[in-house]
C-alpha cells in the first residue's frame, strides 16, 4: 500500500475507512493507541500534510476507544 500510494495517502485511507485496521487493532490490544497513524497525524508537524477532515476522522476514532492525547 505504501509503495503503492505513498505514506500521506496511505494514512488518509487507513483514517477514513468506516472500521478500524488491522495495525489500529493490534496497538489497541497493546494499549498503545499512542502509536498509530490515527495519533500520529494530529501532532506537528504531520498533521500539516492532512486536511482538517481527515484529522477530525482521526480523533474521532481514538476517542471512540477512550484515547485522548490533549491536542485540540
Amino acid at each position: 500500500m505504501l509503495e503503492n500510494q505513498g505514506p500521506v495517502n496511505t494514512a488518509i485511507q487507513l483514517v477514513m475507512e468506516p472500521t478500524h485496521h488491522e495495525g489500529f487493532t493490534k496497538l489497541w490490544e497493546l494499549n498503545r493507541l499512542d502509536l498509530t497513524v490515527e495519533a500520529i497525524i494530529r501532532h506537528h508537524p504531520y498533521n500539516q500534510l492532512f486536511p482538517q477532515e481527515v484529522i477530525d476522522k482521526a480523533r474521532q476514532k481514538l476517542e471512540e476507544l477512550g484515547y485522548n492525547d490533549n491536542i485540540d
